[in-house]
């Protein structure tokens, strides 16, 4: 005897894949896109969702100061240490990616050490924060 019952079988919702974490492989949708971050992302020199897991994994760092809303993503092989005016005041060290500093014109290197900083910093003396303090302990 063959069974011809039907049974109603709910749809399951589509879900609509934003992107996926080229890091990872984490999937974005509209339900978790506040864990997900828009950058732009060297590797594939596209605009990716990565995820904040994989944000700061250690191979790859953010560049704030790319894509002004999307920052970029590098291996951090494409990132120097600059010292940079901080959003409350002094400075603070922050990573920069190597394009910024050679497609600007705001980063010049310190004239005793080298290490990049923005020409605020260098204004006065051309000295970075670590050497003006050394150079004030010298005079004292």
């Amino acid at each position: 005897m063959v069974n011809n019952e039907i049974f109603e079988v709910e749809k399951e919702e589509e879900v609509e894949v934003l992107g996926k974490c080229p890091i990872c492989g984490k999937v974005c949708t509209e339900e978790n896109e506040d864990e997900f971050r828009e950058v732009y992302f060297s590797e594939t020199d596209s605009y990716e969702y990565v995820c904040e897991d994989c944000k700061d994994n250690g191979y790859y760092s953010f560049c704030d100061a790319c894509q002004g809303d999307y920052p970029c993503v590098r291996p951090d092989s494409e990132f120097v240490e600059v010292w940079e005016d901080a959003y409350f005041g002094g400075v603070e060290k922050n990573y920069v990616c190597k394009s910024i500093i050679r497609d600007t014109d705001c980063y010049e290197k310190c004239e005793k050490c080298g290490v990049y900083c923005t020409k605020t910093i260098l204004d006065e003396s051309g000295l970075c924060p670590d050497c003006e303090e050394e150079a004030e302990e010298d005079e004292d």
